[in-house]
């Protein structure tokens, strides 16, 4: 029964990411809130992905872009590395590399 439920949520969950209507963040934390609810998971078996060192590197890189993209500095890091490529996208992918 329980994998007929979480088959039954995954599906659900991929049309959702299909129609984009709800963020992706919203459709995960809903679909986690689903697993404890049904009793397939636990709340700690659950959360425990949360304390891990990747997940906090993860959102601190999230948090870092964020801020360099208000700022502007993608956008000067994007166009100095568009000049020095030339315009040319296959340099670009070199000077990338």
């Amino acid at each position: 029964m329980e994998t007929v439920v979480v088959l039954g949520l995954l599906a659900l969950a991929i049309v959702l990411f299909a129609m984009e209507r709800i963020s992706v963040d919203i459709i995960t934390l809903m679909l986690l809130i689903a697993l404890v609810a049904t009793g397939i998971l636990t709340t700690a078996e659950a959360f425990a992905g949360f304390s891990r060192n990747i997940t906090i590197i993860l959102a601190s890189i999230f948090i870092i872009s964020g801020a360099l993209q208000r700022t502007g500095v993608m956008d000067a890091v994007g166009a100095r590395l568009h000049n020095v490529a030339g315009g040319s996208q296959n340099r670009l992918l070199l000077v990338v590399l």
